[in-house]
């Protein structure tokens, strides 16, 4: 025991005799050498330094890690799915996810339609989002605009789109390609961003006499992975999503427009009321339908801007 404490005694001494040194106002020259002092200041700086750089990046990865482990949100949504003739082919089945999940559906289905098109008519697409009064909303645009080599137009397009709908959650859903190169997807996803897109592009579907639209079998199989995807960490802003457990009856707030502008599936306008500190909106109506037949296919885009649909937000009994 005694060796132990003479042991520690005889290192300590220097260390002491160089921390005194090193506080001291004096310097010691041997043989023209002169002692280093050391910077006892600088030590703890670095130290401090270091400690707030260590929680910094602590709380830099919490962060990171919220961001990346964003919870499921349960809660119940109104939910808008709009674009081209892809739509109607996805609301059948996305509806009965919505039943499932206490969701409440809108769909718009204008056939032929592009982003530029629904640019063309951004009063239409504000007046539908106003009807709707969605907090998620979903888009299907670019099956008819897939090759196309305006990319910078297109962007602009999807930004301008983006831009009406505004601070809410969004996905934007591929078209499944037909082609080699589509174009358009990429320029979707550089706007919209990788977590609220979903690229449809690597799926197989059946597909119908036009070697264009899926089949009924297979848009439900589509819409199937879009909803694990829905649900997935994948996405920015995860929704509940369960596969329904049985055939359920299929109930939406519909509105399908022609390439002609012309509404159709028995839409019936009706006056907007106008309401204090918010948005004008239709009455509301629902469409039920309980089997699952062929789709039409989607009419050919006209060679001009296409048709517009009217500004006055409408209801539908769905017709299939």
């Amino acid at each position: 025991m005694r060796e132990y404490i003479k042991t520690i005694g005889i290192l300590a001494i220097p260390l002491a005799i160089y921390l005194i040194y090193a506080i001291s106002p004096y310097n010691i020259d041997i043989a023209g050498y002169r002692l280093q002092k050391i910077d006892l200041s600088d030590v703890i700086n670095r130290s401090s330094a270091s400690t707030f750089q260590d929680t910094m990046q602590a709380k830099t990865d919490s962060i990171l890690a919220a961001r990346q482990e964003m919870p499921v949100d349960t809660a119940r949504k109104r939910i808008l799915i709009f674009g081209d003739s892809m739509v109607e082919g996805l609301t059948p089945r996305l509806s009965e996810y919505c039943a499932q999940n206490g969701h409440t559906l809108y769909s718009v289905c204008w056939y032929g339609s592009t982003t530029v098109g629904w640019v063309g008519r951004l009063d239409s697409l504000r007046s539908y989002v106003a009807w709707a009064s969605p907090d998620y909303i979903m888009v299907s645009l670019g099956g008819n605009e897939l090759q196309t080599r305006d990319i910078q137009r297109r962007k602009q397009s999807v930004m301008q789109i983006m831009e009406v709908i505004g601070n809410r959650p969004c996905v934007w859903i591929a078209t499944p390609s037909w082609v080699d190169d589509p174009t358009i997807i990429d320029v979707e996803r550089s706007v919209v961003g990788q977590k609220r897109f979903y690229d449809s592009t690597k799926l197989s579907f059946q597909r119908r006499s036009d070697h264009m639209h899926p089949t009924a079998k297979s848009f439900n199989e589509w819409m199937d992975s879009i909803a694990v995807w829905l649900s997935s960490q994948e996405t920015a802003h995860p929704i509940r999503m369960e596969k329904p457990a049985k055939r359920l009856r299929r109930i939406w707030n519909g509105i399908i427009i022609g390439t002609d502008g012309i509404r159709r599936g028995g839409i019936t306008p009706v006056p907007q009321v106008p309401k204090s500190n918010a948005a004008a909106r239709p009455e509301e109506s629902q469409a039920t339908t309980d089997e699952t037949h062929e789709l039409p296919a989607a009419q050919p885009a006209p060679s001009n801007t296409p048709a517009a649909p009217a500004t006055t937000g409408g209801t539908a009994t769905q017709t299939e």
